[in-house]
């Protein structure tokens, strides 16, 4: 244990990275969680244009990642994450002056996926390029740990301060976190990757044997961070609740990747990520029937152990498998594999014009699905 503790120590550019990643991670799950609420109940938009808002968002993010492995490439991976931050500020500036100014709420979509693309190749790649794989389980999940901690305070520090103020007491304090966010990435010298990109570094056929994984990852990421808490919000009609359920659940998951960590350093990445994605899957299907305040406590806490499991494997596969090829050809390919996820999934619910109700139930049975398919595909 003390030589774990040790190489974590020594590991300074890992450990400012923690830091940075706890600060930025806790300003975004003051709101992150209710940004969609906070546009279909206070700005009034429908259900249908909040999945062109993401549809926007990911489409810029899918495109700002390769102009941000230049931009990496030139200017250090460092300095890039600091540029994302200005981004950020100017979203959460024109969010909260949306009625004010009517701003539209696309543009904001492009704001926000030029942001979340800057920062998370330069961010991934820095993880990758610091981290080493004798000790990446752990690594990934102390990232883990540590975006989970906080995000247990975030949600139930912003579902509380909604239920007695408003939104837009939250955008100050969202933004001074942001910009501290960027301190810790001052301690130490900025790397630059070695060179550019190319698109054969992208369309690499060991790239291709993940992808199914990468690719659930992204429709993932749309079900359970933005469709399960709109879920959450119809059923019960208070932000509050909404607040206590997420802390709950990821306190449950936080611990459970402390614990579940150690089971993967003596198994197989992919088996153990496609078994686990199977039980998510079906964890995921029970979200459909959920009705009270009970049943959805009580899936959301299953639910993040579940998820968690497979995000750690994932991450950790996808760190070893970048190491293995071109780093910034893998992160471009990989999230060309999470926006074709994400995207497939916005078009079909968006095309079939269902309620917003139905459409939810429909994303749980199709990433349930999906999730169970995936044992069957190499």
């Amino acid at each position: 244990m003390h030589h774990k503790l040790l190489h974590f120590a020594l590991k300074r550019e890992l450990n400012e990275i923690y830091i940075s990643i706890f600060l930025r991670t806790f300003a975004v799950s003051l709101i992150g969680l209710f940004t969609p609420i906070f546009l279909l109940k206070e700005i009034g938009i429908s259900f249908n244009q909040l999945l062109i808002y993401y549809i926007i968002l990911f489409l810029t993010l899918a495109f700002a990642y390769p102009i941000s492995a230049k931009l990496c490439s030139r200017f250090g991976l460092r300095h890039v994450i600091m540029l994302s931050v200005p981004f950020y500020i100017i979203f959460y500036f024109l969010l909260y002056n949306l009625l004010n100014y009517k701003i539209s709420v696309y543009l904001l979509g492009f704001i926000a996926g030029l942001a979340e693309g800057l920062f998370w190749y330069a961010y991934s790649a820095d993880f990758a390029k610091y981290s080493d794989r004798k000790h990446r389980i752990d690594q990934v999940k102390y990232w883990f740990i540590v975006a989970s901690l906080i995000g247990i305070v975030g949600p139930f520090i912003g579902g509380y301060l909604l239920s007695l103020l408003n939104f837009y007491l939250l955008f100050g304090l969202v933004i001074i976190l942001l910009i501290f966010s960027v301190v810790p990435l001052l301690m130490s010298k900025d790397i630059v990757l070695g060179h550019d990109f190319t698109i054969s570094d992208v369309i690499n056929k060991k790239n291709f044997e993940n992808f199914f994984l990468y690719y659930l990852q992204g429709m993932r990421g749309i079900v359970l961070g933005i469709f399960w808490p709109i879920f959450i919000f119809l059923i019960l009609r208070g932000y509050f609740s909404l607040g206590i359920i997420s802390a709950g659940a990821t306190l449950v998951s936080s611990i459970a990747t402390w614990l579940i960590a150690g089971y993967i350093n003596s198994m197989n990445k992919i088996s153990f990520s496609k078994v686990s994605a199977m039980i998510d899957g079906i964890v995921t299907f029970f979200r459909i029937f959920v009705r009270d305040f009970i049943q959805i406590t009580g899936i959301s806490l299953l639910g993040g152990v579940t998820v968690n499991a497979v995000e750690i494997s994932t991450s950790a596969l996808s760190f070893d498998q970048a190491n293995k090829t071109d780093i910034g050809g893998f992160l471009i390919f990989r999230e060309i594999a999470y926006t074709l996820g994400r995207l497939s999934l916005l078009l079909v619910i968006l095309f079939l014009g269902l309620n917003s109700v139905l459409s939810i139930k429909l994303s749980f049975f199709i990433l349930a699905g999906l999730s169970i398919v995936q044992n069957f595909v190499r």
